[in-house]
C-alpha cells in the first residue's frame, strides 16, 4: 500500500539515495549543476522541513520511502499572465529508480494538487530541464503546458566546503 505523507526528519536517510540519483541525472544533463548542488545533507534537509512557505512530502510504500517531493506556496508571475498570481511551485519530484512506473508520481501530484487547493492557489508551476524527456511526457499526460522557457547562465560557482 503507498501512502503520502509529510516528510521528516527520520525520512533524511532514505531519501539521501534517491535525492542524489535526481542530482547526478540532472548533473549528467547540465554539467553546471553539481557545481550549484550543495548536496542533500540531514542539515540541508532539516533547514528545507523547517521553511513554513515550504511542503515536503514523501511516498512510502511498505514502510519504505520511494518518492519524494517539495514546492513552495507564494505570490508570484507565472510566466503566462502578467499579473502575480497565487500558486504553487513544485521544486523537485522524484521516485525511487526502481519504483518508477507504478504511479508513485501521479500520486504524489495529486498530493501537490491538493496542497494548492488547501492554499487556494490559482496555479502549479514546475521547471522541467530540457533534455529530461520522460518528465516532460509525464507532466504533459498530467495535463501541464509549457508555459514559458527559462534560461540559465552560471556567473558565479559557489565554493563547496565538504
Amino acid at each position: 500500500m503507498l501512502i503520502i505523507r509529510a516528510a521528516r526528519w527520520s525520512d533524511h536517510a532514505e531519501l539521501k539515495p534517491i535525492v542524489d540519483a535526481f542530482a547526478e541525472m540532472h548533473s549528467r544533463w547540465d554539467p553546471g549543476f553539481r557545481s550549484r548542488w550543495l548536496g542533500f545533507t540531514a542539515a540541508i534537509f532539516q533547514t528545507w522541513l523547517q521553511a513554513s512557505d515550504e511542503f515536503h512530502l514523501v511516498a512510502v510504500r511498505d514502510g519504505k520511502v520511494v518518492g519524494y517531493t517539495s514546492g513552495g506556496k507564494f505570490l508570484g508571475n507565472d510566466g503566462i499572465h502578467l499579473f502575480s498570481r497565487r500558486n504553487i511551485f513544485v521544486y523537485t519530484l522524484v521516485v525511487a529508480e526502481t519504483e518508477r512506473g507504478q504511479g508513485i508520481g501521479r500520486k504524489l501530484f495529486a498530493a501537490i494538487e491538493d496542497q494548492a487547493r488547501e492554499h487556494d492557489a490559482e496555479i502549479i508551476q514546475l521547471n522541467v530541464t530540457t533534455a529530461n524527456t520522460d518528465a516532460k511526457a509525464f507532466y504533459e499526460k498530467l495535463g501541464y503546458v509549457s508555459g514559458s522557457e527559462t534560461r540559465t547562465k552560471v556567473v558565479q560557482h559557489v565554493k563547496r566546503y565538504e
